[in-house]
């Protein structure tokens, strides 16, 4: 099981770093008010896990498990990506040990992908990033957003990006989904299907995004839509 654990450890980051790459944000505009806060209201078994200092919450089936971005764990899932692929394993891991630093404060997989043996385990990131300026202003942020996933994906981008316009908790937001197809730690190309949530609140931006194989995204495209719609922005606290 730990091996298991390791290896779509090093799956899905692949996945949620060449992600970041493209989504590190710093489009600013003129401050918005604040939309009056709302405590989601949370799905029978799903939990809410709420990082406070960081002012948000997000809810998760309770199947999927949140994974500390300093554990062992992901030590050893480089471990062995270096094994098979050592350029790619240095290159991920020299960004990973940078991901908080990069904006990611969240990282969960879906636990039912490692136990029925699925070739990669859908998982849920979220970055924050702070803007030194004004407020970032949503709709600057997205189009950026849209523009940057073009730029970097360019022919691994299998579709057009759509984007729907939202409200999450009292909150506007954008939802953006769109398949692409990249090379895995293993060197096989899959075809992954993501969805991506958009909101701020006073100087930050939060990106939600959902990753899964194209083959599994009718399954899971609820439980993303269920997910991007449980987020909860509020006053950070020590």
């Amino acid at each position: 099981m730990e091996i298991l654990r390791r290896k779509f450890a090093a799956s899905a980051f692949a996945l949620c770093v060449l992600a970041l790459s493209t989504l590190l944000l710093t489009a600013c505009g003129a401050a918005a008010d604040e939309p009056p806060p709302a405590t989601p209201t949370l799905l029978s078994g799903w939990n809410m896990h709420n990082l406070n200092k960081d002012g948000f919450g997000l809810a998760l089936p309770s199947n999927w498990e949140e994974w500390d971005l300093n554990t062992v764990d992901l030590k050893g899932a480089f471990s062995d990506m270096r094994a098979t692929n050592p350029q790619l394993a240095s290159a991920l891991s020299s960004q990973v040990a940078n991901l908080a630093v990069q904006g990611v404060k969240f990282f969960a997989i879906d636990q039912d992908a490692i136990s029925d043996g699925d070739t990669f385990a859908t998982n849920v990131n979220v970055i924050k990033q702070s803007s030194m300026l004004l407020s970032p202003d949503l709709d600057s942020v997205t189009q950026q957003s849209l523009t940057e996933l073009r730029t970097q994906f360019k022919s691994a981008l299998s579709t057009d990006v759509n984007m729907q316009k939202i409200t999450i908790n009292g909150r506007p937001a954008r939802r953006l989904d769109y398949d692409l197809e990249l090379n895995m730690p293993n060197g096989d190309a899959m075809p992954m299907s993501v969805v991506q949530f958009v909101a701020v609140r006073d100087k930050s931006i939060y990106i939600v995004t959902c990753t899964t194989t194209s083959e599994q995204f009718g399954y899971y495209v609820s439980t993303f839509d269920n997910i991007g719609k449980s987020l909860w922005l509020f006053e950070p606290s020590e």
